[in-house]
């Protein structure tokens, strides 16, 4: 079994394509399997839960196999008991999904990094994200916290919302991020596109670093952050700050653009001061 990774690695793609599972060092997973891991991931869902779930659904396969049996025996406790010691139905651990998942993405990334480079747009939207970066790290025990190797993420989007770029990174410095945004300068010359807006977290400080790289294409603050820092401003004992939020960023919406989603473009100045003066009103 220790020499199967090997031997499968020989075959033509299509042949190992062709099998129902994928094999591992001293293990193999089913396709089935894999798949079910990839959604509950894209759908946000933490390994630890997926792992649960797997066992709960061997568990509801075994309970229904034993009471098919036409001389089940046995109470509750000792079902369960006889469950767990089933090495037929035994499931991934927690630590063994992440292994699988990053095996899959090690096999993919090259797809996925020409993904995300085939995207490209007039307009380029800037954010660090923590909660990614916080969750990536070594941790040298099960009883001891992650010890993060990124303190954030920084990513580019188009208007469309799509992906064009992503790093992760220990700080907000931009000598991180810096051939990132050259590399994407080149893809849009390539591209015969002309940037036309970038909208970031920070504009007064990230302002000349974005100039020095995509010229004269204005840097402004990001309709998101401009609504944050004026929410986060308001005293502890302010009421509904949830709804002042909600209605404040209607501020930024064109005036017969007033459902949850937003559906059209952040409209011109002038729209966004009548807007704030009828918000203050």
């Amino acid at each position: 079994m220790s020499a199967a990774v090997e031997i499968m690695q020989q075959l033509p793609s299509f042949a190992r394509q062709s099998f129902p599972f994928e094999i591992h060092f001293k293990s193999a997973v089913s396709r089935q399997l894999l798949d079910y891991l990839l959604v509950q991931v894209q759908q946000g869902t933490n390994f630890m839960k997926i792992c649960q779930g797997i066992g709960s659904l061997n568990f509801r396969e075994y309970i229904a196999r034993h009471f098919n049996q036409p001389n089940r025996e046995g109470s509750s406790e000792d079902i369960e008991n006889a469950f767990y010691q089933n090495f037929l139905y035994s499931y991934p651990s927690n630590d063994k999904l992440m292994h699988l998942f990053l095996s899959y993405y090690d096999k993919t990334k090259d797809l996925l990094e020409q993904d995300m480079r085939s995207h490209i747009g007039n307009i380029l939207i800037c954010d660090h994200t923590f909660k990614l970066g916080s969750h990536i790290g070594e941790r040298s025990s099960r009883k001891e916290p992650t010890e993060g190797q990124f303190d954030r993420a920084f990513i580019g989007l188009n208007e469309y919302g799509e992906v064009m770029f992503l790093r992760l990174t220990r700080d907000a410095g931009f000598e991180q991020i810096e051939d990132l945004l050259q590399d994407f300068r080149l893809r849009l010359l390539n591209e015969g596109i002309q940037l036309e807006l970038i909208l970031v977290e920070d504009c007064c400080v990230a302002q000349d670093h974005f100039t020095n790289i995509f010229g004269n294409v204005p840097v402004k603050l990001s309709p998101f952050h401009a609504t944050q820092r004026v929410v986060e401003s308001l005293p502890p004992w302010f009421k509904d700050i949830k709804k002042f939020a909600k209605d404040f960023r209607m501020v930024f919406r064109a005036k017969d653009d007033r459902s949850e989603e937003r559906m059209q473009n952040t409209p011109e100045g002038n729209t966004i001061c009548e807007n704030l003066e009828q918000f203050m009103a």
